[in-house]
């Protein structure tokens, strides 16, 4: 019994079981990625919120800023007797009460927020318990 084998179907063999091999090896390198994926997902959004959070702040900022800029203002323009000093009082004063509402206000979203984190953590530890 004589077996002969053609050196291009050899060949060609060797190509279809390394093409199966590789496709193999894809599969699975795409299998490991999805996790990674989906991880860099959360990461993105979470630095999504936190430049919202960011710019909702700095705005904020600015008109607080601006405020107590023109208080400022003010104030050296009443002692340089360009201003009553009632009037400047009364810009100083609406720059300490816009502050303090910025504060009030970052306090209550805190609160808000850390309630909020508070039921989604409840939420999610009573699926892992299922």
């Amino acid at each position: 019994m004589e077996v002969t084998i053609n050196l291009q179907t050899a060949l060609i063999c060797l190509l279809l079981l390394a093409l199966v091999v590789f496709v193999i090896f894809l599969t699975v390198l795409v299998a490991q990625a999805i996790p990674s994926v989906k991880n860099l997902k959360k990461i993105t959004s979470d630095a999504t919120q936190l430049t919202d959070i960011a710019a909702n702040k700095a705005t904020d900022l600015d008109g607080l800023i601006s405020d107590l800029g023109s208080s400022v203002h003010d104030l050296s323009g009443a002692m340089r007797s360009n201003q009553g000093f009632v009037a400047a009082a009364g810009n100083v004063g609406k720059a300490v009460s816009s502050t303090i509402s910025y504060m009030k206000g970052a306090e209550e979203k805190q609160t808000k927020r850390s309630k909020k984190e508070a039921e989604e953590d409840t939420k999610k530890r009573s699926k892992f318990r299922k």
